[in-house]
This record gives structure tokens, sequence and C-alpha cells, in this order.
């Protein structure tokens, strides 16, 4: 199997392109429709706060 891509590092000028082409195809434009939803993501629990998590759930699911 071929690699898809020859190119060994990314050349920011083809960037401008690509953005043009989503400008000019309005790919990204917001379009208002009758189930439009939103995905919100929880924030990120840092290890150490993980910990009380786990041990209040525990105590709460014994009771």
């Amino acid at each position: 199997m071929d690699p898809k891509i020859t190119e060994k590092a990314w050349e920011p000028k083809l960037e401008e392109a690509i953005l043009k082409k989503w400008d000019d195809e309005k790919l990204y434009d917001f379009k208002l429709q009758d189930e439009n939803y939103t995905i919100d993501t929880p924030p990120h629990i840092h290890q150490e706060d993980h910990g009380i998590l786990v041990q209040h759930h525990i105590m709460h699911k014994s009771i």
C-alpha cells in the first residue's frame, strides 16, 4: 500500500487554498434548522480529584 500523502512537511500555503474552498462552498456556515443540537463536553477531571469522586460515589452507593 502506497501512502496517499507524499509530502514530508506541512506547507502552510496549502491552508489558504483549503480555507478559500471552505468559504466558497460555505462548508462550515451555520444553518439554522428545526433540529439543531449541542454536544456539551464536561470539564476535565484532574487526576488528584478523581479519587475524591470515586470515594464519594462509593460512599453514596453503599447507603
